[in-house]
């Protein structure tokens, strides 16, 4: 379309707020960035670890998974206007998002790890 761009490169944490759906190859920074933002997603993992966490992600109501070596480009366009067209996914993804937010940041956590490190040592 007129209004796209090809660059090099982008910081996710740049585009994902303004994003509909987002459509990646599943690593874990990407997963989880477009989680923090609450955006559908299309994951195409290319490897078991990556399918494992995606498959999560999926189960929750927030992605379609399609294994890399079943993408088509048919295939793609029809799970992204499925991903845009049933708000499910949506919600989902804003009730992740949610969930994720509310959970303790790591330096809350720590005096909590130190009292039960104490008391198993």
């Amino acid at each position: 379309p007129d209004n796209t761009r090809m660059v090099a490169f982008v910081p996710l944490h740049a585009v994902a707020p303004a994003s509909s759906v987002m459509v990646h190859a599943s690593g874990f920074g990407t997963l989880c960035t477009t989680l923090k933002y609450g955006v559908p997603q299309l994951c195409l993992p290319e490897q078991q670890d990556t399918l494992v966490s995606t498959q999560v992600v999926a189960q929750q109501g927030a992605a379609v998974v399609v294994p890399s070596n079943e993408v088509t480009g048919a295939g793609v366009r029809e799970q992204v206007v499925r991903l845009l067209n049933e708000p499910s996914f949506a919600a989902a993804a804003a009730r992740l998002a949610d969930e994720m937010a509310a959970m303790p940041a790591p330096n809350e956590v720590i005096p909590e790890l130190e009292a039960l490190t104490e008391k198993y040592r």
